[in-house]
């Protein structure tokens, strides 16, 4: 879901990165996932960056904006709502574009294909095909991965009717995903993970 957050608040290192991405396929014990280095590296810090949020003041105060009727779920459309955001203003948070940091990401995703869990394969392939990363700048998608990643669980939810709501609550949002990154990015820095 927040892919791009991930990797941006990865520690440097390609496959650091990789299996920072990955974090989300990869269910259970990590000491008995089978990756192992920096793979496993940013597998953990996929974890703690995930738990850091659900310990975090500044996402909290996100979530707390949006209505709610949107219960359970608030957290995952801050997900989607502070990729959206870094997307945007890429530029204050990296001196590499966006467009090169995507390129390198999709690059990397290519060359290590066979290192991602099978479930993620398909999902690497779309997230390419139909960059992803980059196109999360633009608002309108931000609808539209609302609406696929309601119609892709089992339960009925309220992800495809949460974009009103989240586009209202966007501009106040921005200062929450600023001091959220900031203290996340030093946590998983003095973490050592």
């Amino acid at each position: 879901m927040n892919y791009l957050v991930h990797l941006y608040l990865s520690t440097p290192g390609p496959l650091v990165r990789l299996g920072n991405l990955m974090g989300d396929f990869v269910k259970g014990r990590l000491e008995l996932s089978g990756y192992a280095g920096p793979i496993l590296r940013g597998l953990r810090q996929h974890r703690f960056v995930d738990s850091h949020a659900a310990s975090s003041a500044a996402f909290q105060t996100s979530v707390d904006r949006l209505a709610p009727e949107f219960g359970r779920y608030r957290p995952i459309i801050v997900d989607i709502a502070y990729d959206h955001i870094l997307a945007r203003h890429w530029d204050c948070y990296s001196q590499q574009t966006l467009v090169e940091f995507t390129a390198e990401t999709y690059q990397l995703l290519t060359d290590n294909d066979t290192l991602l869990p099978m479930a993620m394969r398909s999902v690497a392939k779309r997230m390419i095909a139909h960059d992803w990363l980059t196109s999360y700048r633009r608002q309108e998608v931000v609808a539209t991965v609302l609406h696929r990643l309601g119609s892709r669980m089992r339960r009925p939810n309220p992800l495809a009717e949460a974009y009103d709501d989240l586009v209202a609550n966007l501009d106040a949002m921005q200062d929450d995903c600023h001091t959220y990154l900031q203290q996340c990015r030093t946590a998983v820095e003095e973490s050592g993970i």
